[in-house]
């Protein structure tokens, strides 16, 4: 979450939900093992991360899952959404949960319907419980397993920062997004970039995640932590149905628009590889 600069938050109920950041001493050096000497890196998660870190993710060692997540959803944990994503929020949101899908072998992140069953929605609300002090808000839910079963994302209808969309609002639903895979929150720091760092820092909303992030995500599910040979940013390809009359035509594409004399009919949908 992203704190307001002298918010004081208060604790949460004991349900294994997502806390509020507080104050903590800087992390110390030792908390990264990796080195030069190690090209496939390990971190201490227990002292990496300083808050929202809990050792629970959504499979066991070895397994893997499909998680369905909405953005269309009309509550979001027990908010109703005060309005739906326009389509430029909906575009930078897609990213965000690309860039995640893309850092992971075990876990696939598959847009649904709002109507359909998911495991993960987000959506603006105003995050009552919190007032202004955060502009993102995730919470979740697991078992003595350690597996969780679902969370939430709510994003602050009334948060100015968020409200400026592009890259900020991006970075905002990554570094929920973030959390609600396992993720902490970790103190800005010279050494690395991340995601998760907390207070959000610069540069916001990346296409791909820093090699960083995907070793952490990516040491939390059992996978190979290795760098990666090649990295390139994730495309998400949309479709969208034009009408002229009686015609009707589906265009595909990163960005795609009806032809001359066409209308758009309806929302434009993700293209699953």
């Amino acid at each position: 979450m992203r704190r307001a600069a002298a918010a004081v938050l208060a604790a949460l109920v004991a349900t294994g939900l997502a806390r509020p950041v507080r104050a903590a001493e800087s992390i110390p050096p030792e908390s990264v093992t990796a080195s030069a000497a190690a090209p496939c890196p390990t971190h201490d998660l227990a002292t990496l991360f300083y808050d929202d870190y809990y050792g629970t993710v959504w499979t066991a060692p070895g397994a893997s899952r499909t998680l369905r997540w909405t953005p269309f959803a009309t509550t979001v944990h027990t908010e109703a959404v005060t309005r739906p994503f326009s389509e430029a929020e909906l575009a930078l949101v897609r990213e965000a949960f690309a860039a995640w899908d893309a850092a992971l072998d075990s876990i696939a992140l598959e847009e649904v319907a709002g109507g359909a069953a998911a495991e993960i929605t987000i959506g603006w609300t105003p995050i009552a419980e919190m007032g202004t002090s955060v502009d993102g808000y995730w919470n979740g839910w697991w078992g003595g397993d350690r597996i969780r079963s679902r969370a939430t994302i709510r994003m602050r209808s009334s948060s100015a920062f968020l409200a400026a969309g592009g890259a900020g609002f991006k970075h905002g639903v990554m570094h929920e997004l973030g959390n609600v895979l396992g993720m902490g929150d970790i103190r800005p720091r010279d050494d690395v970039e991340s995601t998760q760092e907390d207070p959000w820092q610069q540069p916001y909303g990346p296409a791909v995640l820093s090699a960083f992030d995907r070793a952490v995500i990516r040491q939390m599910y059992g996978e190979s932590t290795c760098p990666d040979a090649a990295v390139t940013s994730p495309v998400v390809t949309y479709r969208i149905r034009c009408a002229k009359g009686s015609k009707v035509r589906v265009v595909k594409g990163p960005d795609p628009s009806c032809p001359k004399g066409f209308r758009q009919r309806g929302r434009r949908t993700v293209v699953q590889p």
